[in-house]
């Protein structure tokens, strides 16, 4: 069922707002043997202002998509972390991230972005996302 269009009369202006809603439903199908993984092709971290940009390219492995989280932590030289961020991912072909890390006032770099990936979704059932190995990169900071 719709909903009648939202109408507001003002002497001799009318307004009419029609309102749409759309569902959209994910359907995950698994069909035989079924395996996942992540290829990390490219990371980089850069310095923009008070913020460090930190890029991840990746490219699924296996025949099932790769649902998992990353978490990025940018790390000073003593190895401590000093920021993180974390998403969950859903990777299907390839796909570029893009996390910003703000280090607190005061942490002087050099700094490090470390990124780890692995498949622990909480927000997910049981078996709904195929064990992966752990993967962790690390980039300097330009």
């Amino acid at each position: 069922g719709g909903q009648a269009p939202i109408e507001q009369k003002r002497g001799d202006v009318t307004v009419q707002v029609e309102v749409e809603t759309i569902v959209v439903v994910a359907v995950n199908y698994r069909n035989g043997t079924v395996n996942t993984g992540l290829r990390v092709v490219d990371a980089s971290a850069t310095s923009v202002g008070d913020t460090v940009r930190a890029t991840i390219d990746y490219e699924r492995t296996g025949n099932a998509a790769y649902l998992g989280r990353v978490l990025a932590e940018l790390v000073d030289a003593s190895d401590n972390t000093v920021a993180s961020a974390e998403e969950v991912l859903a990777v299907y072909t390839t796909i570029r991230r893009r996390l910003d890390l703000v280090p607190p006032a005061g942490t002087a770099g050099p700094f490090k972005v470390r990124f780890t990936m692995d498949s622990n979704r909480d927000d997910l059932p049981p078996g709904g996302a195929l064990p992966s190995e752990r993967i962790v990169r690390e980039v300097e900071v330009r």
